[in-house]
């Protein structure tokens, strides 16, 4: 049976980090980040500052998007996570969470993450309109005028 594009995905990233890094590393990862949906555990968040790694361990939860510091501002990194999780939305750089097109394509995904957006995008009608469309409850985290 042919690969689904997500493991697609994910095998091409672990190649791709294959090339950079040492083989233990990768067992490490594969077996203890990229299967599970944990975080990160201590030992191995200096992983995290590699985009490879992160780019793989953020497709798998995307909160675990707050183990990231310099690269926490790269939008893909931030938009792989929002798209994995809405949650990941809370530990955006508030620039991003101000971020009218970031913000619109994770509250179509996940409407609850109007909570976590920056005030100008709750503000914005477009993105109300867009997380409310499905789940009107979330209205309450509009900063409506």
């Amino acid at each position: 049976t042919p690969a689904s594009p997500m493991l697609r995905s994910l095998v091409g990233s672990e190649m791709c980090i294959r090339d950079r890094q040492s083989s233990g590393y990768i067992e490490i990862f594969s077996n203890i980040i990229a299967n599970k949906k944990d975080n990160v555990p201590i030992q191995y968040e200096h992983l995290m500052g590699s985009d490879d790694f992160a780019y793989v361990a953020l497709r798998v939860n995307g909160c675990r998007l707050k183990h990231l510091n310099h690269n926490k501002y790269k939008r893909f990194l931030v938009e792989t996570a929002i798209l994995e999780n809405g949650n990941a939305l809370m530990y955006a750089p508030q620039e991003l969470k101000d971020d009218t097109n970031l913000v619109s394509l994770c509250v179509y995904k996940f409407p609850y993450a109007l909570e976590y957006a920056g005030a100008f995008a709750r503000s914005c009608k477009n993105i109300i309109k867009i997380a409310t469309s499905n789940v009107k409850w979330v209205k309450r985290f509009a900063l409506l005028n």
